[in-house]
């Protein structure tokens, strides 16, 4: 096995373990991670690995941590099993109700051609671009690393890196950064959606009230990312499904210019493709019904995460 020059791998020696190292690496990732915070990608260089200390634990000891460990591991996979069956639910739902039509309580008779996606909706359905369904974006920062006399407002900042994660409730993750007082209205509010500009184009996490409590209500998103508000809050896990889809079917990518880095060219995306959009009392439903479901997956990995 091999790995890119960008990963770095080590051996242990006598005194300690490959399992013992993982553990106490996953310990201090927060740290390492602080210290290696970008904007955009996180980096650290080899010499500040080599010059990390320790104090080991002997042997002994060490396999009786490692008992402890490997249980909670155990409980750990289970958990993020039951998570990941959740997404599917949600997943399922929001292809019975939007894919196949059959959304509780409806019978359709008057049907119409959807001229962009070249597909039969119900006649009480519309189709439109996606910037239709916006209300306002809302601009990202990165602020100072430090408190200075401007930047007196410290706030939790969502990057690309952070999405997966954060979008799953795993807490204390976000690094932490100073913004300007009149950048506070940067602020992101339960509904919202943020997608990576720069980096991993498309890549994406909603905002809601569960996961803005955890940071007490003070999240941005970094400048290399998109953020906006919908003109109903509720088409939020509609609208995150449908472009969950487009990311992983490699929809987003013609949109990414490319320059040295990936960029999403957003404003032409939203312009330019054109969602299959129900009838606002099916959405607002829709985002009745799987709320829940996003609750508990949020709960799950976190849980998870303190174990």
């Amino acid at each position: 096995a091999c790995f890119p020059d960008s990963v770095v791998g080590f051996n242990s020696n006598s005194k300690t373990s490959e399992y013992f190292m993982h553990y106490l690496f996953q310990y201090i990732s927060y740290e390492i991670k602080r210290r290696a915070s970008g904007s955009t990608q996180d980096n650290i260089n080899i010499d500040y690995l080599e010059n990390l200390q320790f104090r080991v634990p002997s042997v002994p000891q060490q396999q009786k941590i490692l008992k402890l460990l490997l249980n909670i591991d155990k409980k750990i996979e289970l958990n993020c099993k039951y998570a990941n069956e959740l997404k599917l639910t949600a997943k399922d739902i929001y292809n019975s109700w939007f894919i196949q039509q059959n959304i509780p309580g409806k019978q359709y008779s008057d049907y119409k051609f959807a001229d962009k996606n070249k597909i039969k909706i119900p006649s009480s359905w519309d189709e439109c671009k996606i910037s239709c369904l916006i209300k306002n974006t809302i601009q990202g920062d990165w602020g100072k690393e430090e408190k200075a006399s401007n930047n007196m407002i410290d706030v939790f900042c969502i990057r690309g890196t952070d999405m997966p994660i954060f979008r799953d409730g795993v807490v204390d993750n976000l690094p932490i950064r100073y913004i300007l007082s009149k950048h506070s209205n940067r602020k992101l509010s339960s509904g919202d959606f943020v997608v990576e500009i720069s980096g991993t184009p498309g890549r994406s996490t909603y905002i809601n009230k569960n996961l803005l409590e955890r940071y007490n209500n003070r999240v941005i998103s970094s400048n290399f990312c998109q953020a906006f508000s919908f003109i109903n809050p509720k088409y939020v896990y509609w609208f995150y499904l449908f472009w969950d889809y487009l990311f992983e079917n490699g929809l987003i990518e013609k949109f990414a210019g490319k320059t040295t880095i990936s960029n999403l060219q957003f404003d032409i995306l939203a312009d330019s493709i054109y969602i299959v959009k129900p009838e606002e009392d099916d959405i607002c439903q829709f985002y009745d019904t799987v709320a829940p479901l996003f609750e508990q997956i949020q709960a799950t990995p976190s849980f998870c995460f303190l174990l």
